[in-house]
């Protein structure tokens, strides 16, 4: 049986952190001191999921915070070689991505109700696979039967924990648009490059939205997997942080050029949505407009996007830059 291994995790911890280190400016949390004071629960988290990066983070963060280390729900996919036995060592249960029978699913909530039992936290990307366009993906709402189901059979409450984890820049936002341009699905030469990648990343920002409790939803006869995926995965998608290469990203809006007081008025503009939207705008609201603009340039003409031309800033690839804007489009609704 999987189990989530303290030992590992110990051992790696430098060498995860010396790798995040090289590849990011830092890792911006928010929310976890909310989920330290349910250590007598079970923890079911439901993450947005943009990169592979995502699952280092979260459990890193998560055994740094003194907290149970979860397994993780990952696909297939992943499980290639010496790899895929490191993942597995380290808590991650992989499940058949192509098999969509009845019978295979119910087996699979059966299997994961039971780990949750044992006494195993769970971390759950509902989206099922990173977003290929950068926009939040249709939540896949059945694996939500095996909090229901733990709070059901078992004696300890159980919490769903909304979880979003957001990037300045996403390592992988090329190979994406090469996947997406190539129509294929990536191979273990696509994971080989990101690992060896020296490519430097910005922030990330995980943000730990407020506990649900599941004996309460089910006590207002939400009784669904369906509704309890849905609501949850509303909650991590609005927790998803709008940093400032998205919004300069969105706010260039599909320009081949553009001056810098273009960009200042079309973020200016889109601020104003994101606040009536109630986006999660912690990280932009601690920067004055024109360092927001700053921030969002340099990081995108870093990464190759954008460039600086004579007479104002060039767009090189403007399908990357999509990619960016997409993170906010649920966010962006007029």
């Amino acid at each position: 049986m999987v189990e989530s291994n303290v030992e590992l995790y110990g051992a790696l911890d430098g060498l995860v952190k010396k790798r995040l280190d090289r590849r990011f400016e830092g890792i911006v949390i928010s929310g976890l001191d909310s989920i330290k004071t349910l250590e007598n629960a079970s923890l079911f988290y439901a993450s947005t999921h943009k990169s592979h990066v995502d699952y280092v983070v979260i459990g890193r963060v998560i055994y740094q915070g003194g907290l149970r280390i979860p397994l993780f729900i990952a696909g297939d996919n992943l499980d290639i070689g010496a790899f895929g036995k490191l993942l597995n060592s380290a808590g991650a249960v992989f499940i058949k991505r192509k098999d969509f029978s009845t019978a295979y699913l119910m087996e699979l909530c059966a299997s994961l109700t039971k780990k949750m039992l044992d006494g195993h936290d769970l971390v759950l990307f509902p989206e099922a696979g990173r977003s290929y366009s950068g926009g939040i993906m249709p939540t896949r709402p059945l694996l939500f039967r095996v909090p229901i189901q733990a709070q059901r059979q078992g004696k300890k409450p159980v919490y769903v924990v909304p979880v979003a984890v957001s990037y300045d820049l996403v390592l992988e936002d090329f190979e994406l648009s090469d996947l997406t341009r190539e129509c294929r699905k990536e191979e273990w030469k696509d994971l080989r490059k990101l690992i060896i990648s020296r490519e430097k990343g910005g922030n990330i920002y995980i943000d730990f939205g407020e506990p649900i409790s599941i004996e309460k939803f089910l006590r207002q006869g939400k009784q669904t997997a369906h509704s309890l995926g849905i609501y949850v995965f509303k909650q991590a998608a609005r927790l998803y942080r709008v940093t400032a290469p998205a919004l300069s990203a969105a706010s260039i809006n599909g320009s081949s050029e553009f001056s810098i007081r273009e960009l200042t008025s079309e973020v200016r503009r889109n601020l104003r949505i994101l606040e009536r939207n109630n986006a999660n705008l912690k990280t932009v609201n601690s920067m004055p407009l024109t360092e927001i603009v700053r921030r969002g340039l340099t990081l995108l003409e870093r990464r190759g996007l954008i460039s600086n031309g004579a007479n104002g800033y060039l767009v090189g690839r403007p399908d990357i830059l999509k990619y960016y804007a997409n993170t906010l489009e649920h966010l962006l609704v007029k």
